[in-house]
């Protein structure tokens, strides 16, 4: 790139200008914690720094753990359009069955002109909380039995070990085995030997989720 400037006698300056650009810094950098088996929704603004309407591809990117993690999910649109000098809304979807950390990396690029720009989002993933609260009520010495769905997300069938805290009135299977990607249909029966009121729980367990 050059520049030049006329002189008023009739000479002029010429400068010879070269400039060196640095990679784009993130627009933010997002820590979320997040209990495992929860789903999690973040919204990432997208800026259109040009007068006319820019589409971005999204790159949705997992820096950490280094290999993947088919018990992680991080999913999105693949591509948001935004007007000129304008910005839009992106909502970012992502769940983990498992305890750790993950790195991310989230890039909007003009697949045209080859500008991007990015996020960096690091969930924290704790353990589970409770999934949900079960009421049942049957007379005493009578059985009623309930049925708990499990998701399974993996390619591969996966068993879960169960344990049950607090109470001798629940009857359950100790193992239970849960097809690729399927839902099973968990049962139990509960049988109160006494009236009142009993608070149990029960936890499942697998090394994969």
């Amino acid at each position: 790139m050059s520049i030049f400037f006329p002189l008023p006698d009739g000479t002029g300056l010429l400068y010879n200008m070269t400039g060196f650009s640095d990679q784009p810094r993130p627009i933010g950098t997002l820590p979320i914690d997040i209990p495992a088996k929860t789903q999690h929704t973040e919204t990432l603004r997208v800026h259109n720094w040009l007068r006319v309407p820019q589409r971005f591809i999204v790159i949705r990117e997992i820096l950490k753990p280094d290999r993947p993690d088919p018990a992680t999910n991080l999913k999105g649109f693949d591509y948001i359009d935004v007007p000129g000098l304008s910005e839009r809304e992106y909502k970012l979807h992502f769940e983990a069955y498992k305890e750790g950390n993950v790195h991310s990396k989230i890039t909007f690029k003009n697949e045209q002109s080859g500008e991007f720009q990015f996020y960096f989002v690091t969930y924290k993933v704790s353990a589970a909380g409770v999934i949900d609260t079960i009421k049942l009520t049957a007379p005493v010495r009578q059985s009623v039995s309930h049925t708990i769905p499990l998701f399974n997300p993996l390619s591969v069938s996966v068993t879960l070990n169960t344990q049950l805290h607090n109470s001798t009135e629940i009857s359950l299977l100790p193992t239970f085995t849960v097809p690729a990607n399927s839902e099973g249909l968990f049962s139990f029966e509960y049988m109160p030997l006494k009236a009142g009121r009993s608070d149990a729980k029960i936890v499942f367990n697998s090394i994969d989720l």
